[in-house]
């Protein structure tokens, strides 16, 4: 089955639980230049986004981190987040003034990046990078969670077979994963054998990215079609958004939504 054509898919949003919403959503206009767009609620229900352009950032969740989506943790030079970005050495500079952590700086890597690696104060490492080519805009600002998953081949096959992705596998046998669909990326990294592979749900009530969308009916007639599993069906939120939940091949969460009346 092919994708819907009254579906698009506008952005998709990597969420962190940290253990201090506002902290984390101010060090990142500081340092990376995100906006906060907002930070709702206090104590365990603090819940903020922070963005570089429309839908393009991340969303922050107040919980444990030490029980969280951290793929450091697990993995050595592992990423938590993937962020295109034009203009790496003001963004290099600019971290490097205020302080911040820079875990490697520019790096020119042979799939035509320049690379920026960075860790914020809950150690979530981001990775900043510039299209090298020129076939990119400048000013490109556009995020991608990145996932570890226990077998690449199996996550491709979800991700383009139940989410109507592009095939995104690199080399044979496959290292690492970028599928697309309508520009909306989400990054795979293979895990070491035998780990526990790190999700939101167990340091809070949360997914693990949000997927944007128009047509959000329509998106849920789709996964239920191909046989998508559920962890919340269709309903609208207290926050007017109408969202769905499924789980990949990997356990993650990933919630679509639209807001009541579109965007």
């Amino acid at each position: 089955m092919t994708p819907s054509a009254s579906v698009r898919f506008r952005s998709v949003l990597p969420t962190f639980v940290v253990d201090d919403v506002r902290a984390t959503a101010e060090q990142h206009r500081d340092l990376y230049g995100f906006r906060i767009a907002f930070v709702l609620g206090g104590g365990s229900g603090e819940f903020a986004i922070v963005d570089l352009a429309e839908g393009q950032g991340f969303h922050l969740k107040r919980g444990d981190p030490a029980k969280a989506r951290r793929n450091a943790r697990i993995q050595t030079g592992a990423k938590d987040a993937y962020v295109r970005y034009g203009g790496v050495d003001a963004l290099h500079a600019r971290v490097k003034q205020a302080g911040g952590k820079i875990v490697s700086g520019i790096d020119e890597r042979p799939w035509g990046m320049r690379e920026l690696r960075v860790e914020d104060r809950n150690g979530l490492v981001i990775v900043f990078g510039e299209d090298a080519s020129g076939r990119s805009p400048r000013d490109e600002r556009r995020t991608a969670p990145t996932f570890l998953v226990s077998d690449l081949r199996a996550s491709a096959s979800f991700y383009e077979k139940t989410l109507g992705f592009a095939p995104g596998l690199w080399a044979d046998p496959p290292i690492y994963g970028v599928h697309a669909r309508d520009g909306v990326e989400v990054h795979h990294t293979p895990a070491p054998a035998g780990v526990a592979l790190p999700r939101n749900a167990g340091g809070a009530r949360v997914w693990d990215a949000f997927v944007e969308v128009d047509g959000i009916e329509a998106v849920r007639d789709e996964l239920r079609a191909k046989g998508g599993n559920f962890r919340r069906d269709l309903e609208t939120t207290d926050y007017e958004m109408r969202e769905i939940e499924i789980v990949d091949a990997d356990g993650y969460a990933l919630c679509f939504g639209e807001p009541v009346g579109g965007w």
